[in-house]
């Protein structure tokens, strides 16, 4: 395993919560050709996963099948408190292959879907092949015990540029038009990209390094990484937005 992972945390009111582990799963020589088994070695490897109880032969048929769709993942994500679901998170869909090949894909999603999730699904994926100036990729919990009817379905979007994006906005306006996001969650992002931090401060005191005057200077950078739609089929699409945040103390 690569070792190169993760870790999220949400923030529950006063206190801090693991909420998942990701790992991104990278792949070793240079074989780019797709490999479901490889994909099944990894999770047989990864803590949380490694029970034969976690899978059965239907799921893996089901896991399979995505694979030969949608490529490996890039993340596999265990998540806190949430039972047997896994993460996957994928690459962007090639457009091209996506539109040649997207009856027969659809078709073979059937097996393990419904009919309601998969042509929502289609729909989707079609809408952000339609986007200009940004890329996206997918994410899917699954339940290793039982195939869900109708797994949670997400969509990351990253725009071309996010300090232009949080400035503009211009791509959330476009995905509140095309999703019919909720203006709450729309004014709440906007109000976050006009709070980022961004600059420097100067901080008087600290213990005083030879060459240097006794203050330090404080610089902090946040910017816009990318927007996540979750797709519910019994409700409205839910919009969270993602920020990149570095910082650094140094002395003058």
């Amino acid at each position: 395993m690569p070792y190169d992972h993760f870790l999220e945390f949400d923030l529950q009111g006063n206190s801090v919560e693991l909420g998942g582990i990701f790992q991104r799963i990278e792949r070793i020589g240079d074989d780019n050709k797709f490999d479901d088994f490889y994909f099944f070695q990894i999770l047989d490897r990864s803590p949380g996963f490694t029970g034969s109880e976690f899978r059965d032969e239907l799921v893996d048929m089901h896991l399979a099948q995505l694979t030969k769709i949608l490529g490996l993942p890039v993340q596999l994500g265990l998540m806190v408190g949430r039972g047997e679901l896994i993460k996957l998170v994928y690459k962007s869909i090639d457009t091209t292959v996506w539109q040649e090949k997207s009856e027969n894909y659809c078709q073979c999603l059937l097996q393990y879907f419904s009919q309601n999730f998969v042509e929502n699904f289609r729909q989707i994926i079609n809408e952000f092949n339609c986007i200009p100036d940004i890329s996206f990729r997918l994410c899917l919990d699954l339940d290793l015990i039982k195939c869900l009817d109708s797994p949670r379905f997400c969509v990351e979007i990253f725009p071309a540029s996010g300090v232009k994006e949080a400035r503009s906005h211009k791509l959330l306006y476009l995905l509140q038009d095309k999703f019919k996001l909720e203006q709450s969650s729309v004014h709440n992002a906007i109000n976050l990209h006009q709070e980022l931090p961004k600059g420097h401060r100067r901080i008087p005191g600290g213990h005083s390094i030879p060459g240097c005057k006794d203050e330090r200077i404080y610089s902090i950078a946040a910017t816009l990484s990318h927007y996540k739609i979750e797709f519910p089929l019994d409700s409205r699409p839910k919009l969270k937005t993602y920020v990149n945040a570095t910082s650094e103390t140094f002395y003058t």
